[in-house]
């Protein structure tokens, strides 16, 4: 893919000719500036609202699924077990002019008739994008909330924080140390097996979410 954008093509005639035509075309012609702010504003809107939908549902399987948390992975993954491009097809049954959710309304007589700015446009894009990938947030988002200590939560409980401050002095930071770098202990670990590695992390003091989940307690 790399080599071919260095080359060009009539029809069927490959031409190997190194140049830089194509790049030049796609960063000075506005119908490819457009094209790529499009595509950057729904793949981030698209981003947004997967993270919306799927840490919710992650937290209540990880907090409240009890002994059902296998059950509501499985129903998770069902998706899975059909074709991607029939799950987004599956959209247009739904949002079309004659679709079920134009029928619904209708016959709620919400509307008088079918609407159509929800296909074949941006909204569709990003409505069928946000179900289709879902389950791939869902999943590893499950995992970090797992690897949570629930101790934390007891401590904070009886300490007298609210459920609300619980959430975002506990879970939430201690959810976003798994996208950090790692604490000093993995240093003082990978140490042992590579000798120049620094003893004294120096995300130390850049990072104090590491800080308070790694160093030992007075």
């Amino acid at each position: 893919m790399l080599l071919l954008s260095f080359w060009t093509q009539d029809y069927l005639v490959l031409d190997r000719t190194f140049t830089l035509n194509n790049y030049i075309e796609a960063f000075t012609q506005p119908v490819f500036q457009l094209l790529f702010s499009r595509s950057l504003m729904i793949s981030l809107t698209v981003t947004f609202f997967t993270v919306l939908l799927a840490y919710p549902m992650a937290y209540f399987i990880s907090f409240y699924g009890g002994n059902r948390k296998a059950l509501w992975l499985f129903l998770i993954t069902i998706p899975f077990w059909t074709s991607y491009l029939l799950r987004m097809f599956l959209w247009k049954v739904i949002l079309g002019y004659n679709g079920v959710l134009n029928s619904f309304l209708l016959w709620l007589e919400l509307i008088t008739e079918p609407l159509t700015f929800i296909l074949y446009n941006s909204n569709a894009v990003i409505i069928a994008l946000t179900h289709g990938w879902a389950p791939f947030a869902i999943l590893p988002i499950f995992v970090s909330l797992e690897k949570i200590d629930r101790s934390l939560l007891e401590a904070s409980r009886d300490l007298g924080d609210s459920p609300f401050r619980q959430f975002f002095k506990v879970v939430l930071s201690r959810d976003c140390c798994v996208f950090s770098p790692p604490p000093p202990s993995s240093s003082d670990r990978a140490s042992r097996w590579f000798p120049n590695w620094p003893r004294k992390s120096p995300w130390r003091s850049a990072n104090p979410c590491s800080e308070a989940f790694s160093s030992p307690s007075d």
